[in-house]
């Protein structure tokens, strides 16, 4: 059997084993290695946000965009909140800073001027500042 072992390139039982064991070593020290330069358990603070509704307050320049915003308790966040008109095109913009408050989930609004009359107030987007 050894002939045969050494004339098809079949390897020992010893050295399959050997090999196995390698190529997991491999894999595991390249995922320590991802872990440590990805740091994926270590996340930073986000705000994430929720659009609630809006109230149109002037119909020709005013609208108020209403949202509900999540951050942790302590951090200052800032939101980027715009209104649309009929067309979807963008007629108000404006950046609000949210104070840092004991409560994580809060009820937010704030008045938009625009250019033309507005359909809807919405959030662009939240960020811890």
């Amino acid at each position: 059997m050894t002939d045969l072992d050494a004339r098809y390139g079949r390897r020992s039982a010893g050295a399959r084993r050997a090999i196995v064991w390698s190529v997991a070593g491999a894999i595991v020290v390249a995922a320590i290695a991802w872990f440590v330069w990805a740091r994926p358990v270590e996340t930073a603070p986000q705000a994430v946000w929720r659009d609630t509704g809006y109230t149109i307050l002037d119909p020709a320049s005013r609208i108020s965009a209403e949202w509900e915003l999540t951050v942790e308790p302590g951090l200052d966040a800032r939101c980027a909140v715009y209104a649309m008109n009929q067309a979807f095109a963008i007629v108000g913009w404006r950046i609000v800073d949210v104070p840092a408050s004991e409560r994580r989930i809060r009820q937010l609004s704030e008045p938009i001027l625009t250019s033309e009359a507005p359909v809807t107030g919405l959030v662009y987007r939240c960020w811890v500042a």
